[in-house]
């Protein structure tokens, strides 16, 4: 398997990064009576687990660079920890929709029907910029990773 080139793995490090720094952001925003309250991303579980996942999607895509690098480095780092990442995030807003969404996706039901409430339903104002922000990096990350594959894949065939 080819190597990434110097510039995927420098936009990488620089996304994973970005990644960790989204623990520091706003994750759970809360208003009552006027007053506001936020969470952010270091004082939940979640937030701490996708930052150290970030670190470790750094890690991976820096080792994967060197000359005689295992190709599970790149798989760890592009693909494997950069999608655990987005699940993180993912089971974090879970937690947000409201309980007759999640019943309605839950196993055995019928799902078609959910997703027309879904939008509607879902509190979009209560979670952080934080959240967005590393869902959005770890994306970046995975299609990094799937369009610099692709071009390797081009160039050595």
């Amino acid at each position: 398997m080819a190597r990434p080139s110097g510039t995927q793995t420098a936009l990488a490090l620089l996304l994973a990064l970005m990644g960790i720094g989204a623990v520091f952001l706003t994750w759970d925003r809360t208003r009552f009576l006027g007053i506001g309250d936020g969470d952010d991303g270091w004082e939940r579980w979640e937030g701490v687990a996708t930052a150290i996942l970030f670190g470790a999607t750094g890690l991976c895509a820096f080792l994967a660079c060197r000359r005689d690098a295992s190709p599970w480095w790149r798989t760890f780092g592009y693909f494997l920890l950069p999608l655990a990442s987005a699940g993180t995030v993912c089971w974090y807003a879970w937690h947000f929709l409201p309980a007759s969404v999640r019943a309605r996706l839950g196993s055995g039901t019928r799902v078609g029907a959910a997703f027309r409430e879904f939008g509607g339903a879902f509190k979009w104002s209560s979670i952080g910029v934080g959240a967005y922000a590393a869902f959005g990096m770890a994306v970046a990350i995975l299609l990094l990773g799937w369009v610099g594959r692709s071009i390797h894949r081009r160039h050595a065939g």
